[in-house]
């Protein structure tokens, strides 16, 4: 399918909406910690600054794309027992991490709280070309978690965000572990829109995710050489 139009993978009902209301795809994307923070807590800035170009190019080619955070109290390393305010803090270091990564791409972030309305703010916030970031503390209650366990209640969560932001496709990136024992779950939490497991060292994750699943053609993003974006050989991450 590679090569094929944007929305030859979407059902008819979708891109008949689509069109008619002029809507660009939206595509979420859910980052494990493991993705962005490596050992002793050194920030994998080659992560972000790719993930940036990624979405740069995608939405350039007209697919809008919303990122979750997973674990956001992880982004802050200190001794510093409240969970509330680790949760501050970590949420502050997302901002200020990815809003420096994609500005040098000329584009805008802009950090949500992990409310039960996110997604539908997500929606608007696409319109106005901005990125929307979604991280802060995750409560139990106030979306349908289908009874998923607690462990794997920021897996229900993103799924939530993908549904009720009418997103095309789910992107997990993570490690080899964390990618391995969510993927049966993923089958179950992901029944309105179809989703990719990618590891997070891979050179243009989302890109191929998306070409994988919805057919766009990774050579019309201008993806010609990939170390050029990533740095560094995956193997060193």
């Amino acid at each position: 399918m590679a090569g094929g139009n944007l929305f030859d993978a979407f059902s008819k009902q979708t891109k008949k909406e689509n069109v008619m209301s002029k809507k660009r795809p939206i595509v979420g994307v859910a980052l494990g910690t493991s993705a962005i923070i490596g050992k002793k807590g050194v920030v994998k800035h080659e992560i972000i600054n790719s993930l940036a170009w990624q979405v740069q190019r995608l939405h350039l080619a007209g697919v809008d794309v919303f990122i979750n955070i997973f674990n956001p109290w992880e982004y802050y390393q200190g001794n510093i027992a409240n969970t509330n305010l680790r949760c501050i803090l970590g949420k502050n270091k997302v901002s200020e991490l990815f809003a420096d990564a994609f500005k040098k791409k000329r584009m805008v972030t802009c950090v949500l709280d992990s409310t039960s309305s996110a997604g539908q703010l997500i929606k608007e916030v696409v319109d106005f070309s901005i990125v929307p970031i979604i991280a802060g503390q995750l409560e139990k209650d106030g979306f349908e978690s289908g009874g998923i366990e607690h462990w794997t209640l920021e897996d229900a969560y993103f799924a939530f965000l993908c549904k009720t932001a009418n997103a095309q496709m789910g992107v997990f990136a993570g490690n080899y572990y964390s990618c391995k024992h969510r993927d049966q779950l993923y089958s179950t939490l992901f029944e309105h829109c179809p989703y990719d497991m990618r590891f997070h060292h891979e050179p243009h994750f989302l890109i191929r995710a998306i070409s994988k699943k919805i057919g766009i053609d990774p050579e019309t993003l201008q993806i010609s050489n990939p170390m050029r974006v990533t740095g560094l050989p995956y193997m060193f991450y």
